[in-house]
């Protein structure tokens, strides 16, 4: 799922191996004028059809459209398909896809670190600094003492929380501020952390951690196990803004809803404001790899692109549609993404409204 037409070659691949297994697979112009009914429980059925087929540590993506299911596989090596075909008939198609890790930033604790308070700016008079998608290319962020690194109550989109688990320092990215009208919490990814762990607002600088100030405790936290990939944090103010630079920010308006074909650009606190991706796929189950063990995540959306989109610490980050030169809806958040950054999967807002009972605050 690299781009449109690289999914359209995957697609040749997929037919030229169904033709050497079993005869002719549907091809994708049949699926799109003929929709076939939906498979029930495809989440599940593809891991367990990849475990009877002995692949299953190579399963990396799956989705349905019009009754086809798409399942992407590292490294294929072509009876993949006849075992998929088992389970679902000929309604299948396999392509190449690498395998997905969070985009979660784990430091090992080697000595403890110290707190180190920092107070943050004041916030920037956005009718002047605002600005809209024109980064193509990811940012040079270098923490200090500015946003999205340290800033100041109430907290904004895109700012970088950071806190102590074990034996590691982890560091993440905040999407927005939710909620059912007020903006309520504060949206990061679920595999950042588990249900109560209290996050700092700031950074770790290689010895110490930064921060200005308490961001919230996960207080609800969905992550594996087939669901989907979010955390709602509580206990402080949060504005509905997103930091799209050290001194720029725009205004959420509400859920971006986007389709395949769909430009969003992302905003985690490590790659910076990066527009340029391309939506591949929608409702997508993702193996990911996190910390070593895989976890089978559902509700992701899948977007290529040229540029680094994504890297370790963008976790929980907004991915933003929608933008204009003082505004941005918020697509969802962060999740995963593959080794070089050009593949970012994220949790749809949608969905996470399904699960939470919250939106965007605007």
């Amino acid at each position: 799922m690299r781009t449109k037409n690289k999914v359209v070659l995957n697609f040749g691949l997929a037919l030229l191996v169904g033709a050497t297994l079993a005869g002719t697979a549907l091809s994708p112009a049949v699926a799109a004028s003929t929709p076939l009914p939906a498979v029930p429980n495809f989440q599940s059925a593809v891991p367990a059809a990849a475990a009877a087929g002995g692949f299953a540590n190579r399963l990396s993506a799956w989705y349905q459209s019009d009754g086809v299911v798409y399942v992407g596989i590292t490294h294929p090596t072509g009876h993949e398909l006849a075992a998929l075909r088992t389970k679902f008939g000929h309604n299948v198609q396999v392509f190449a896809e690498p395998q997905f890790s969070t985009m979660v930033k784990r430091t090992p604790i080697v000595h403890a670190p110290a707190l180190v308070h920092r107070s943050g700016p004041a916030k920037p008079n956005l009718a002047r600094t605002a600005v809209g998608a024109q980064s193509v290319s990811p940012a040079t962020t270098t923490p200090g003492n500015y946003p999205p690194f340290i800033d100041s109550a109430p907290y904004w989109g895109g700012d970088r929380i950071v806190s102590t688990q074990g034996q590691y320092i982890v560091q993440c990215t905040v999407t927005g501020a939710y909620g059912n009208g007020a903006p309520t919490y504060m949206m990061t990814a679920g595999h950042c952390g588990p249900t109560g762990t209290v996050w700092d607002q700031g950074y770790y600088d290689g010895t110490n951690i930064q921060y200005s100030g308490t961001m919230g405790t996960d207080v609800n936290t969905s992550w594996g196990n087939n669901r989907i990939d979010g955390e709602l944090l509580s206990g402080n103010s949060y504005g509905t803004y997103v930091w799209t630079g050290s001194n720029s920010a725009l205004a959420v308006a509400g859920i971006g809803r986007v389709t395949p074909g769909s430009s969003i650009c992302t905003d985690g606190s490590f790659t910076g404001h990066t527009c340029g991706a391309t939506v591949a796929s929608v409702n997508t189950c993702a193996n990911i790899n996190d910390n070593g063990t895989n976890f089978v995540v559902c509700g992701l959306d899948i977007a290529n692109a040229n540029v680094r989109v994504v890297q370790a610490g963008d976790s929980g980050g907004p991915v933003l549609t929608g933008e204009t030169s003082t505004s941005t809806q918020i697509a969802g958040s962060i999740s995963a993404g593959s080794s070089d950054g050009l593949q970012v999967l994220f949790t749809d807002s949608g969905r996470q409204s399904d699960v939470f009972g919250v939106t965007p605050a605007s």
